[in-house]
């Protein structure tokens, strides 16, 4: 697991591509695994300003290149209030018992926009 913290643009399209390697800088396989990440106040927050994930879309996983790719649209982006907030991405594993994995976790700051479309 990652400390990473990230600053988005609050009505632009948020693109991030993440690779998941082992410490020889191998690919991990993340065939058939599911994710999910969350913008929050705080940890034991129950209101998300933020949820995505391979369910909705928003992130892809080419489990043989162990990459995640996240794509906010734009128009979601922009209903994101400017800020500072709590997130994490877990991955869950297929398995018939699944692992779940914390890979990152941060703040993320969402920049906000002066120009509006």
């Amino acid at each position: 697991m990652a400390e990473t913290n990230l600053v988005i643009k609050q009505g632009a399209t948020w693109n991030q591509v993440l690779s998941y390697t082992d410490s020889s800088g191998t690919p991990i396989n993340l065939t058939s695994y599911t994710a999910k990440l969350q913008l929050k106040e705080t940890c034991k927050s129950t209101f998300s300003y933020l949820t995505i994930s391979t369910e909705t879309g928003e992130i892809v996983i080419d489990g043989p290149t162990g990459t995640i790719t996240i794509t906010v649209d734009a128009t979601v982006m922009t209903r994101l209030p400017s800020g500072t907030y709590l997130y994490d991405l877990i991955i869950i594993s297929p398995a018939s018992t699944p692992v779940v994995t914390r890979l990152l976790e941060g703040k993320i700051t969402v920049s906000p926009e002066v120009t509006v479309r």
